[in-house]
Order: C-alpha cells, then structure tokens, then sequence
C-alpha cells in the first residue's frame, strides 16, 4: 500500500509530537521513538537523522509489508501504532485528531 507523501509526513510529524501537529500528540525525543517502534513489535532504532523524516521513511517500510487486501495496510501498520502511540483516555483524542488532519 502507497500512501502520499504528505499524508506521511503529517502522520510523523504526530508520532513525534511536533509542535505543527497539535497538542494531542506527545513530544519524543530519539530514544522515545525507538521505544515508540518497540512497543508496535518493531525492531527499527533511530539513528539520530532529523526525526520526522524517519518516521517517515519507517511508516514507509511497515506499509511495505504483505498485506490481506490492496485497500488494507499491513496487520502491523497504522492499528497498532494507534494503540502504541498514547496511553488510556488520550487514546480516543489522538485518533479523532490523526482522522481529520489525514486526507
């Protein structure tokens, strides 16, 4: 599955918690977005590049992978980096934001 490359950049300017994202996405440093990675069952560790762009190129990789439909991302994807990405009541607010900001 391909996504725009706008829609992945937004979508890791989220899981860093830029400040362009909005106030429902935590900030993480590189150490937190190898822990954000590991706990989605990800072995990718950050290298210390500008972050945003490798989220990026990592959301890339995981949509790479084998996937039940053409109109599915991958089982790995996008519901679990949902539930990884913040913890209890955050969860909903995070999803409803990540919904309206993707095209």
């Amino acid at each position: 599955m391909e996504w725009k490359k706008r829609s992945l950049r937004e979508l890791a300017r989220m899981i860093c918690g830029d400040e362009e994202a909005g106030p429902h996405f935590p900030y993480r440093s590189s150490s937190y977005l190898t822990e954000f990675f590991e706990d989605c069952d990800l072995d990718y560790v950050h290298d210390g590049s500008t972050r945003w762009r490798w989220v990026s190129d990592r959301l890339e990789e995981v949509l790479a992978l084998p996937q039940q439909s053409p109109q599915l991302p991958p089982d790995r994807s996008f519901e679990s980096f949902e539930l990884c990405s913040t913890p209890g009541k955050r969860r909903q607010a995070t999803k409803t934001a990540l919904m309206r900001r993707l095209p």
